[in-house]
């Protein structure tokens, strides 16, 4: 991730505090997903169609670089589209 990020992050956020992460993601990679938010508490909505899932889930943490480093976790798997 770039700076730009990480700056929008100290500034508009106070830490410790709570983000909400919201993704769409093929309904196939979903599992990949889950894994990575396993202990936390998160909702889904499947698409009309059920090809896609929309994923949120709200998590407190310390700083903006923990943040990042989920987004890390997450950014191998295909299909995924951060909101």
């Amino acid at each position: 991730m770039d700076n730009n990020f990480l700056n929008l992050l100290q500034t508009e956020h106070t830490w410790p505090g709570v983000y909400e992460f919201r993704f769409v993601i093929p309904a196939s990679s979903f599992s990949s997903l889950r894994d990575v938010f396993s202990k936390e508490l998160y909702d889904i909505k499947p698409s009309a169609k059920g090809n896609y899932m929309r994923f949120s889930c709200r998590m407190h943490l310390s700083s903006a670089e923990e943040v990042i480093a989920k987004y890390e976790e997450v950014r191998h798997i295909e299909g995924l589209i951060s909101l």
